[in-house]
């Protein structure tokens, strides 16, 4: 299902996210919540997450690979706090 979500995701839609200097807060989240997915890292810090997250080469690869059963429990509540705000 989730693999079904990505066919559509381009490398240049993440480098559009990617130029903004100030995202808005909701992008911002959802970069964070898949860092913390993929990574098991929590920040806010946009510049982590250009490089770290959305910057990376193999970033489209890690989505379509990524292992659900991955997440902990520290990492659901993070992402489930993101996913809340408004």
């Amino acid at each position: 299902m989730v693999k079904d979500g990505l066919k559509g995701l381009k490398k240049a839609d993440l480098d559009e996210v990617k130029m903004l200097r100030a995202p808005p807060a909701g992008t911002e989240n959802v970069v964070s919540a898949v860092h913390c997915l993929l990574h098991h890292e929590q920040t806010m810090d946009w510049t982590i997450l250009k490089k770290q997250c959305i910057g990376k080469r193999t970033v489209l690869k890690e989505l379509k690979d990524f292992d659900p059963s991955t997440v902990t429990e520290k990492d659901k509540a993070y992402v489930t706090k993101l996913t809340a705000e408004e």
